[in-house]
């Protein structure tokens, strides 16, 4: 099997929105933006979890992207928070606090 190739690339902001839903779902930037490969035009899209604080996307900014050189239909942003990039610390501390009890219930229950 070929291992893909993923090739760096500037792509420019088409549109960049910060949503912030509230309630249960997390805010986020949602950011379509297109690149040119030779003489073919692409477009592609990302939503990063980072806070209006963290990052920043304008229309019309360039941002570095990368696409696979065998189909460059298929790019991304590898600078991307994931949701569970910011989720992970509290998933940590919950699952330690879980531990702990469990610990704490079976040495007291000898």
């Amino acid at each position: 099997m070929t291992p893909k190739k993923w090739v760096p690339i500037e792509a420019t902001i088409f549109s960049a929105d910060y949503v912030n839903p509230g309630g249960e779902e997390r805010p986020c930037w949602r950011v379509t933006y297109s690149f040119r490969v030779d003489d073919a035009y692409y477009s592609g899209e990302f939503i990063d979890f980072a806070t209006d604080a963290d990052a920043e996307y304008r229309k019309d900014e360039r941002v570095s992207i990368e696409y696979l050189a065998s189909n460059p239909n298929k790019s991304r942003f590898p600078g991307v928070t994931t949701y569970w990039s910011k989720a992970r610390i509290p998933f940590a501390i919950g699952g330690a606090l879980g531990l702990a009890v469990v610990v704490l219930y079976v040495l007291s229950h000898r």
